[in-house]
């Protein structure tokens, strides 16, 4: 149950694993091939900020932050299986949960890190005069109403985080619930 946990967070660093990986004569060759249409204005202008400002053709910071998040992903695997090894005797079915609740807190810690570095990486691109931000507006990306584009998932102020926080931690207990449940750990019927 712990390591099926860990495995499945890998969508909260999917993005900074990509950005990683992902350069720009891919974004280029994309382009080519007419993959990005009818966004092709977006991704030129993309693919010009990551030539220009990014590091060797990626997004900036995009390495160090891959192997970061790379580390902290597999790291948390490992931590799974010996978390669960060695507390089981303890804990007995509630190691799992206690572990959602370690692997919860890790996740939204290194998610919530990477989305404001991306954050300021794209207050950078607005003052260096780059139009992603038009774009990605005149596309319906981002409502026209909102500065600075980005997700709505990402919290902009501390009480959106702890929001966020607090949502993802109800989520592992309903989690944690279902598996009580369903292990036996809490009965539904009489004794």
């Amino acid at each position: 149950m712990s390591l099926a946990l860990a495995v499945l967070t890998y969508g909260a660093f999917h993005n900074a694993l990509s950005t990683g990986i992902i350069n720009s004569k891919v974004w280029r060759h994309y382009l080519n091939e007419g993959r990005l249409r009818p966004h092709e204005d977006y991704f030129r202008e993309w693919i010009r900020f990551i030539e220009n400002e990014g590091d060797r053709g990626l997004f900036p910071g995009a390495v160090r932050w891959s192997i970061a998040l790379w580390a902290i992903y597999y790291g948390n695997l490992l931590l799974a299986v010996l978390f669960t090894l060695s507390l089981q005797p303890t804990f007995r079915e509630t190691t799992p949960l206690l572990f959602a609740a370690l692997d919860a807190f890790i996740v939204f810690l290194a998610w919530t890190v990477w989305h404001r570095h991306v954050r300021a990486v794209d207050h950078d691109m607005d003052r260096t005069g780059c139009r992603l931000s038009e774009y990605a507006k005149a596309a319906g990306w981002t409502p026209a109403s909102r500065l600075n584009g980005g997700s709505k998932l990402i919290p902009r102020t501390r009480r959106g985080v702890l929001r966020l926080f607090g949502a993802l931690v109800a989520l592992a207990l309903a989690i944690a619930l279902a598996y009580a449940f369903v292990s036996g750990v809490i009965r539904l019927g009489y004794p």
